[in-house]
């Protein structure tokens, strides 16, 4: 047996929650914005929250994403209009993987490297607190 409810919103200020109940256990449905979707750990995250959860999973990546996916975002986390997209999507989880990886780029250009990962890594923390995200996971590799 499978329900669903729905909270909706009485205002701009309300958070919307899915909640589905089969049976009898309860699930909560997460909107989750997933930055630097189309490397390694972010393709995995996606094919796992796509084979294993209910949530609904939105991508952001410098990277075009071949499937043409509606819940994709063709972007640098260090465009303004990042700001946007959050509140657009008002996810209530980011996971933040955007980062420049290669290390040798790192030391040929410094400057170039810390725009990504840090001041790229500002602006998303940024895009969070304006938009009232309520969890930001932040995960580097080795390479960033």
């Amino acid at each position: 047996m499978e329900s669903t409810i729905h909270i909706l919103k009485k205002n701009e200020n309300d958070v919307e929650i899915n909640v589905s109940i089969i049976n009898g256990n309860l699930r909560i449905m997460a909107r989750i914005l997933i930055t630097g979707s189309e490397g390694f750990i972010g393709s995995a995250l996606q094919l796992f929250f796509k084979d294993n959860t209910e949530h609904e999973v939105f991508t952001l990546d410098i990277t075009p994403k071949f499937d043409d996916s509606k819940n994709h975002y063709n972007m640098d986390v260090n465009e303004e209009e990042i700001s946007n997209v959050f509140s657009k999507l008002k996810p209530e989880i980011v996971i933040h993987l955007a980062a420049q990886i290669s290390l040798i780029e790192s030391f040929k250009d410094p400057k170039t490297d810390a725009k990504s990962n840090i001041i790229g890594t500002i602006n998303v923390a940024k895009a969070c607190v304006e938009n009232e995200v309520n969890h930001l996971i932040y995960i580097n590799s080795a390479g960033a």
